[in-house]
C-alpha cells in the first residue's frame, strides 16, 4: 500500500499485516467496534529511539502467548501460517 493510504477491512475476512520492507514502519489502526485497545497495550514494544531500534526476535511461546490473549480475551481467531 502506498504512504498515506486507507484500508476499510470487513468483519470476518482474514487479514494481516507485515512490513516486507528493511525500515521501520508504523501502522495506525481503527477499531470499530472499540474493545482491542488492551491488546495492543499488552503486546506492545516500546521504541525510545528509532534510530538505535532494533525489532526483538520471537519465538514460539511468544505467538503462543499472543495467540492466548487475542483468542480467550477478545474472541478473535487467528489463523496460523
Amino acid at each position: 500500500m502506498a504512504v498515506c493510504a486507507f484500508l476499510h477491512q470487513k468483519v470476518g475476512i482474514p487479514h494481516t499485516y507485515r512490513n516486507k520492507g528493511k525500515s521501520i514502519r508504523r501502522l495506525q489502526s481503527t477499531t470499530i467496534p472499540a474493545a482491542y485497545e488492551n491488546f495492543f497495550a499488552e503486546v506492545e514494544i516500546l521504541v525510545e529511539n528509532v534510530e538505535t531500534f532494533s525489532p526483538p526476535s520471537i519465538d514460539t511461546l511468544d505467538i503462543i502467548k499472543i495467540v492466548r490473549i487475542v483468542q480467550g480475551e477478545y474472541g478473535l481467531n487467528v489463523m496460523m501460517p
